[in-house]
């Protein structure tokens, strides 16, 4: 039997082509971000790359990745390499899923239907936000299969567990309660562009979207923007954005106690992951909580600024719990061979939230495919070159990694 040549593609995950003019304009997630921020009006631009305090967090959280070199190793057949991966039950296309991004259709009009129904299609995990735009009822209807719920702890328990109910009703079967922001912490960009959540509609915010007319177009066909997972708990649910500023006043930031996320499993017949966990002890009451896996993440570097990059954090906790669960890591992935890097650390699979939502900005309706798309084919690519024929391959194998 005749093998593929290097030209052909021989994979399940590189399937067809990526699309030669994207391909030839974002050939990095990096040019789509760098795209995103000129087409986004500037202070929802800061919310959306911007982190905490002094930023070094965020910059660190790249930084990291780009620090682990690999080791490739050849004399091995590739040619049916897979990238499949099998979650809580299911098999994905790849071990790379969309990360929850608060306010993603404002930062983007439109981006959460498109990056939910384009994972749908795509197989890969879409963990939508208590703060989207879109209510969880319709991003389970646009992507049924594939959408996890993210969840925070909202005005009360009774709130908190009837967004819990709401998912369960949904018809979702993975919950991804967050654990790392018990307390809101200062974003420098936001504060000196004077945002404020949701938007309000002055001069100077105008004036920005009329220099940004590609995101204006999109902004205008769609209803003005509120936390559509929230509204039904505001006061006055039809008062628009002073209904989800006064909503948010009595809301509050809380961080769920280990008795509260007890309550929470006790409520949820599905799966359970905490996300924000990045110290082996948490991992382990995480475990003992109930919870069937954990994503290691900093919240983007949108929280402690001082915290550690979560690919460093990582091997600690894969090496406590992998055994006994699921972890996972978000934050810093900007690339298919980042995704490599850490489940070469230990994880199971990997969440990007910036790189997806700039695709989005960057190259409009086609933007979630195609980030999908890059994403898995330079998972894919990293595979042949390492030697990897399947995610259980590399899961793991310290080895791999060059000191």
């Amino acid at each position: 039997m005749k093998k593929p040549n290097s030209l052909e593609r021989s994979s399940e995950a590189s399937e067809g082509s990526l699309p030669k003019d994207l391909l030839n304009r974002f050939p990095l997630f990096a040019d789509m971000l760098a795209r995103a921020e000129r087409r986004i009006p500037k202070r929802i631009a800061g919310y959306f790359l911007g982190g905490a305090d002094s930023e070094k967090g965020l910059a660190e959280n790249v930084a990291a990745f780009q620090r682990i070199r690999l080791m490739p190793r050849y004399g091995v057949d590739v040619v049916n390499r897979s990238t499949k991966i099998d979650l809580f039950g299911r098999s994905y296309a790849a071990p790379i899923g969309v990360a929850p991004v608060g306010y993603t259709s404002a930062i983007w009009p439109g981006a959460e239907k498109a990056l939910s129904t384009a994972a749908q299609k795509a197989n890969l995990p879409f963990i939508t936000s208590t703060y989207a735009i879109e209510p969880l009822e319709a991003i389970a209807t646009y992507a049924p299969d594939v959408t996890w719920f993210q969840l925070y702890y909202i005005q009360s328990m009774e709130t908190t567990l009837d967004l819990v109910r709401r998912a369960e009703k949904a018809g979702i079967k993975v919950l991804v309660v967050t654990v790392d922001i018990p307390t809101y912490s200062k974003r420098t960009r936001d504060h000196r562009n004077g945002l404020e959540f949701p938007p309000a509609v002055t001069a100077s915010l105008l004036w920005e979207a009329a220099q940004r007319p590609a995101w204006s177009a999109e902004f205008l066909q769609r209803p003005y923007p509120l936390a559509g997972n929230l509204m039904p708990y505001a006061k006055n649910p039809m008062g628009g954005a002073k209904a989800m500023r006064d909503l948010f006043a009595v809301t509050g930031v809380y961080a769920m106690t280990w008795d509260e996320i007890a309550t929470v499993r006790k409520a949820w017949p599905g799966k359970m992951v905490l996300k924000g966990v990045q110290h082996p002890d948490d991992a382990e009451a995480a475990l003992r909580a109930g919870a069937d896996g954990v994503i290691v993440s900093n919240h983007g570097g949108r929280q402690l600024d001082a915290a550690p990059a979560s690919v460093d954090a990582l091997p600690a906790i894969a090496e406590r719990v992998g055994a006994r669960m699921t972890v996972m890591l978000d934050s810093g992935v900007r690339s298919g061979l980042d995704v490599v890097k850490a489940m070469v650390r230990g994880a199971q699979c990997c969440f990007a939230g910036r790189p997806f939502v700039a695709a989005c900005a960057a190259a409009g309706n086609r933007g979630a495919p195609y980030a999908m798309q890059l994403f898995q084919d330079e998972i894919d690519t990293a595979f042949g070159q390492l030697g990897i024929c399947g995610v259980h391959e590399a899961i793991g194998d310290r080895g791999r990694e060059f000191h």
